[in-house]
């Protein structure tokens, strides 16, 4: 017989029922969780490490670490959102012990585009310099500032999701990610390369909006 949790799972959690079977001591039930959502975590993962081999192994270690913690998850939020918080203290972790690893941006979604704003593939000549100068200041804001805008902006989590893996209140997080972008447009103004992140004049190339 399996026995309800001490905890309402949130109704639309597609790991629910299979997480019900894991608490009442069907390990084979929580393989099927780690089966669908390990490609999201390690993608995750990947993002804040940028090491592939590394990646696969804190994705290992996010899986057994939740597992074994597997009774302590209150059902406040999505069970994958809780996954990545411990995901997301992993990769931290791992920064601290190899801080050479960075962040990977591929993209300036970081800077709030709208879709009439991103430019097309044609705008920019050199788009891989572009990245190069975006990941450069984004490595210069304050950690905390490079992480709420990294959850929001890359990993696009709702505000909701993104305050629950970092584990802070939503209007903190907010706080972090308005100070990262101001601090970010700074730091492009300061490094003379803030125009090629602006949209520019009706008929001149349109860039992002900061």
């Amino acid at each position: 017989m399996i026995l309800p949790p001490p905890f309402e799972f949130m109704p639309n959690d597609p790991d629910a029922a299979h997480l019900k079977q894991a608490l009442n001591g069907h390990p084979e039930a929580y393989a099927l969780v780690v089966r669908r959502l390990q490609v999201r975590v390690y993608h995750f993962v990947l993002r804040h490490i940028h090491s592939p081999e590394d990646a696969e192994d804190l994705t290992q270690e996010t899986f057994l670490e939740a597992y074994r913690n597997l009774s302590r998850f209150q059902g406040n939020s999505l069970f994958s959102t809780w996954l990545l918080g411990i995901a997301h203290n992993m990769a931290r972790n791992f920064r601290g012990r190899a801080p050479h690893y960075r962040y990977d941006i591929t993209d300036d979604s970081v800077l709030e585009y709208t879709s009439d704003d991103r430019p097309t593939p044609h705008d920019y000549a050199d788009e891989a310099d572009r990245m190069k100068l975006l990941k450069r200041a984004m490595e210069q804001l304050p950690e905390e500032q490079r992480e709420a805008l990294t959850l929001i902006s890359l990993e696009e989590l709702s505000y909701e999701e993104a305050a629950v893996v970092a584990d802070i209140s939503l209007s903190a997080l907010k706080t972090r990610v308005f100070r990262a972008r101001k601090h970010l447009r700074e730091l492009l103004h300061k490094g003379g390369v803030l125009d090629q992140f602006e949209p520019q004049e009706r008929g001149e190339r349109t860039g992002g909006r900061l």
